[in-house]
């Protein structure tokens, strides 16, 4: 009998910003206007790239599966978890693309999705609220994963 594997694909919104020039030489706050969203699409490939380079050192261990402390038997059946940023319907997503030894019951998955909600407000998602992201035609953007006071959705697609 052939051992299937499955692909759980967790998509998270994606707000980009882009850093607005000083106006007061005095001022050290930085101030970011959001991107309209049909220009977020242009930047795909440069949040990519940083994306990249966060998780970079993990790549070899599993992905962000690396980060995972939560319950031992996702552990055991996600054996790679890979971020990556893509449009789903026109719109810009974090994705979190799992490939799974054996499908995960309904309190593994709900405990998945929590913790990448966790790593969305904090982990990942400050790392890359952080980075300021060179782009060519926006000067420097930043990605934010979390949007406070906006709905939160984390929608989850099964493939086996």
């Amino acid at each position: 009998m052939e051992n299937k594997h499955c692909i759980i694909r967790l998509r998270s919104p994606v707000r980009v910003q882009r850093l607005l020039p000083y106006e007061n030489p005095w001022d050290s706050v930085e101030e970011f206007c959001d991107l309209p969203h049909i220009r977020e699409i242009g930047c795909v490939g440069e949040i990519r790239t940083a994306l990249a380079q966060i998780i970079q050192p993990t790549v070899r261990s599993g992905g962000m599966m690396s980060r995972y402390r939560q319950n031992d038997t996702v552990r055991e059946k996600v054996y790679l978890a890979q971020p990556d940023i893509g449009l789903i319907e026109g719109n810009l997503m974090l994705l979190l693309i799992c490939h799974c030894k054996e499908p995960l019951t309904a309190n593994e998955s709900k405990t998945l999705v929590g913790w990448w909600e966790s790593e969305c407000i904090g982990g990942i998602g400050q790392e890359m609220r952080l980075r300021l992201i060179p782009h060519r035609k926006y000067g420097r953007i930043r990605e934010l994963l979390w949007l406070p006071g906006r709905e939160w959705n984390i929608s989850m697609k099964g493939e086996y």
